[in-house]
């Protein structure tokens, strides 16, 4: 059996229905279509300039700060190798939704 290429990849990332993004240093560097249209995004390069806290109300529903608990979300994915939680975010209209989240952490070998 052949090794899926980088492309096979690329296209499930790029096509799938639920909403993907890849984060590396704490920036957006890719986001498939189900992503854009859940934002309300026109394009990639639109939604790859936004900081993640910009998506997000500056408190989540329990009160904390959106932005120190996404740096406590990401940390716990690093550690366990995955976490998946709820979260608040805003799309470009202005409105808040929740989703669920899983983060999972990918090694990188490409630096």
């Amino acid at each position: 059996m052949s090794q899926p290429s980088n492309m096979n990849f690329q296209t499930i990332f790029n096509y799938a229905a639920d909403p993907m993004f890849l984060l590396k240093d704490g920036h957006f560097i890719d986001a498939n279509e189900a992503t854009l249209k859940m934002f309300g995004v026109s394009s990639s390069n639109v939604f790859l300039a936004f900081h993640p806290a910009a998506l997000s109300p500056e408190f989540q529903r329990d009160g904390q700060s959106s932005k120190l608990k996404a740096d406590a979300m990401i940390a716990l994915a690093y550690e366990k190798g995955f976490h998946r939680y709820e979260w608040v975010y805003v799309n470009l209209q202005g409105e808040n939704f929740d989703a669920e989240v899983t983060l999972t952490k990918i090694e990188d070998n490409e630096d």
